[in-house]
């Protein structure tokens, strides 16, 4: 990516079927200000003035590369990343919960990362 491409680069974070609001960061918000502080996972979005999506199809409207979040039994986030891809979207993933309590969990199933 070059230099000129870095100051346009916009990011779209989804967490698929999550509960947090969906939110636009056309600016960085203030502490208290807006549905969720620009925090945690929300934050990759906030500093790049991109988008927090809920929902697959408005992501993939964002037109911007997405932080596809691998939440629950990872369902919801593999049919969310053969869409995107669909979409010819670049898409980076990432647990959602990163506690080593929440990582075992996710992966003392195996039903959850056996590809379908």
């Amino acid at each position: 990516m070059t230099f000129q491409h870095m100051e346009n680069f916009r990011l779209t974070v989804l967490n698929p079927g999550g509960r947090d609001p969906e939110q636009q960061f056309h600016s960085v918000p203030d502490p208290g200000e807006g549905p969720h502080p620009p925090i945690n996972l929300h934050a990759f979005a906030a500093c790049t003035f991109g988008a927090f999506h809920r929902d697959t199809r408005r992501a993939a409207g964002e037109n911007t590369p997405v932080l596809l979040l691998l939440r629950g039994d990872f369902r919801a986030s593999e049919r969310a990343l053969v869409d995107l891809k669909r979409e010819g979207r670049t898409v980076a993933v990432s647990l959602k919960e990163t506690g080593l309590h929440q990582i075992a969990q996710q992966l003392r199933d195996p039903g959850n990362y056996r590809a379908s």
